[in-house]
């Protein structure tokens, strides 16, 4: 869209005799609307994932746990980085617990 504003101003301006984004015809991609759960990590691959995170190198807990976020909570990488302790309401020793993260917009 940039580019096609771009093109445009210089045809006003001339310093082109017209935009030649006009000339190329192009469709968008067909998007998926479901997701193949071939594709997708189950649980038990997960478990062996992260217990081979955590086993990989010194930072390996802080790396389970940056993961285990990602999967388990859903959050996206930005959202995982920037937990801190005091968006834990409870973490119990075992279960679930509950995360309480400021909004990310």
């Amino acid at each position: 869209m940039v580019l096609n504003n771009a093109m445009e101003y210089a045809r006003e301006i001339g310093a082109l005799p017209g935009n030649p984004l006009k000339a190329v015809k192009w469709t968008k991609p067909r998007t998926l609307s479901t997701v193949d759960p071939r594709t997708v990590i189950n649980i038990e691959q997960a478990r062996r994932f992260l217990m081979a995170v955590r086993k990989d190198s010194k930072r390996g807990e802080r790396m389970e746990a940056f993961f285990g976020c990602m999967y388990y909570a859903a959050l996206r990488p930005e959202e995982a980085v920037d937990l801190r302790r005091e968006h834990l309401v409870s973490l119990p020793d075992d279960g679930w617990g509950e995360i309480d993260a400021p909004d990310q917009r």
